[in-house]
Protein backbone atom coordinates (compact mmCIF):
# COMPACT_ATOMS: atom_id res chain seq x y z
CA UNK A 1 0.00 0.00 0.00
CA UNK A 2 2.73 2.45 0.99
CA UNK A 3 4.82 1.67 -2.06
CA UNK A 4 1.95 2.01 -4.52
CA UNK A 5 0.71 5.30 -3.05
CA UNK A 6 4.24 6.68 -3.00
CA UNK A 7 4.96 5.69 -6.58
CA UNK A 8 1.63 6.96 -7.92
CA UNK A 9 1.04 10.14 -5.93
CA UNK A 10 4.15 11.54 -4.24
CA UNK A 11 6.75 11.79 -6.99
CA UNK A 12 5.70 15.12 -8.51
CA UNK A 13 6.58 18.64 -7.42
CA UNK A 14 3.08 19.08 -5.98
CA UNK A 15 1.31 16.27 -4.18
CA UNK A 16 -2.03 15.50 -2.58
CA UNK A 17 -1.26 15.96 1.09
CA UNK A 18 -3.45 13.13 2.35
CA UNK A 19 -1.42 10.69 0.24
CA UNK A 20 1.52 11.26 2.57
CA UNK A 21 -0.63 9.85 5.35
CA UNK A 22 -1.53 6.86 3.17
CA UNK A 23 2.18 6.11 2.87
CA UNK A 24 3.39 7.01 6.36
CA UNK A 25 0.73 5.04 8.27
CA UNK A 26 1.59 1.62 6.77
CA UNK A 27 5.33 2.30 7.03
CA UNK A 28 5.09 3.22 10.70
CA UNK A 29 2.70 0.33 11.34
CA UNK A 30 5.18 -2.08 9.73
CA UNK A 31 7.97 -0.68 11.90
CA UNK A 32 5.74 -1.17 14.97
CA UNK A 33 5.10 -4.81 14.02
CA UNK A 34 8.80 -5.43 13.45
CA UNK A 35 9.83 -3.74 16.71
CA UNK A 36 7.07 -5.02 18.99
CA UNK A 37 5.78 -8.18 17.29
CA UNK A 38 2.21 -7.01 17.90
CA UNK A 39 -0.63 -5.29 16.11
CA UNK A 40 -0.04 -1.55 15.65
CA UNK A 41 -2.27 1.02 17.33
CA UNK A 42 -5.12 2.67 15.46
CA UNK A 43 -4.06 6.16 16.52
CA UNK A 44 -1.67 7.67 13.99
CA UNK A 45 -0.22 9.97 16.65
CA UNK A 46 0.88 6.96 18.70
CA UNK A 47 2.71 5.58 15.68
CA UNK A 48 4.38 8.95 15.13
CA UNK A 49 5.38 9.22 18.78
CA UNK A 50 6.92 5.76 18.96
CA UNK A 51 8.17 4.86 15.47
CA UNK A 52 9.10 8.08 13.68
CA UNK A 53 12.61 9.47 13.97
CA UNK A 54 12.69 12.59 16.15
CA UNK A 55 14.21 14.81 13.46
CA UNK A 56 11.25 14.10 11.15
CA UNK A 57 8.49 14.67 13.71
CA UNK A 58 8.27 18.47 13.19
CA UNK A 59 7.84 17.97 9.42
CA UNK A 60 5.08 15.41 9.94
CA UNK A 61 3.38 17.66 12.50
CA UNK A 62 3.44 20.49 9.92
CA UNK A 63 2.05 18.07 7.35
CA UNK A 64 -0.84 17.21 9.69
CA UNK A 65 -1.53 20.90 10.29
CA UNK A 66 -1.57 21.58 6.53
CA UNK A 67 -3.93 18.62 6.06
CA UNK A 68 -6.32 19.96 8.73
CA UNK A 69 -6.58 23.33 6.96
CA UNK A 70 -6.91 22.05 3.38
CA UNK A 71 -9.83 20.61 1.48
CA UNK A 72 -9.89 16.82 1.20
CA UNK A 73 -8.08 16.81 -2.15
CA UNK A 74 -5.72 19.66 -1.27
CA UNK A 75 -2.35 19.79 -2.96
CA UNK A 76 0.89 21.40 -1.84
CA UNK A 77 4.56 21.28 -2.75
CA UNK A 78 6.15 17.97 -1.84
CA UNK A 79 7.99 17.80 1.45
CA UNK A 80 11.44 16.58 0.51
CA UNK A 81 12.42 15.38 3.99
CA UNK A 82 9.36 13.12 4.12
CA UNK A 83 9.99 11.87 0.59
CA UNK A 84 13.59 11.09 1.57
CA UNK A 85 12.38 9.19 4.64
CA UNK A 86 9.93 7.17 2.56
CA UNK A 87 12.57 6.34 -0.06
CA UNK A 88 14.93 5.17 2.68
CA UNK A 89 12.36 3.26 4.75
CA UNK A 90 10.40 1.44 2.03
CA UNK A 91 13.29 -0.80 0.93
CA UNK A 92 14.32 -1.42 4.55
CA UNK A 93 10.84 -2.64 5.45
CA UNK A 94 10.61 -4.76 2.29
CA UNK A 95 13.97 -6.38 3.02
CA UNK A 96 12.94 -7.24 6.58
CA UNK A 97 9.55 -8.56 5.43
CA UNK A 98 11.16 -10.73 2.75
CA UNK A 99 13.60 -12.20 5.27
CA UNK A 100 10.94 -13.27 7.77
CA UNK A 101 10.08 -16.91 8.05
CA UNK A 102 6.66 -17.74 6.79
CA UNK A 103 4.49 -19.10 9.55
CA UNK A 104 1.96 -21.55 8.25
CA UNK A 105 -1.11 -21.29 10.40
CA UNK A 106 -3.25 -24.37 10.61
CA UNK A 107 -6.81 -23.30 11.14
CA UNK A 108 -8.46 -26.70 11.31
CA UNK A 109 -8.54 -26.98 15.12
CA UNK A 110 -9.86 -23.44 15.50
CA UNK A 111 -12.44 -24.02 12.78
CA UNK A 112 -13.65 -27.18 14.51
CA UNK A 113 -13.95 -25.34 17.84
CA UNK A 114 -15.90 -22.56 16.16
CA UNK A 115 -18.26 -25.04 14.53
CA UNK A 116 -18.87 -26.80 17.86
CA UNK A 117 -19.65 -23.48 19.49
CA UNK A 118 -22.31 -22.54 16.96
Amino acid sequence: MAETNYRMYLKGETVRIKKYLYVLRPLLAAKWIIDRKSAPPMLFQELIDTELEDELKPDVERLLEIKRRMPEIGEAPKIQSINDYIEKTLPEIKEIANSLEENKVVWNDLNQLFLRMI
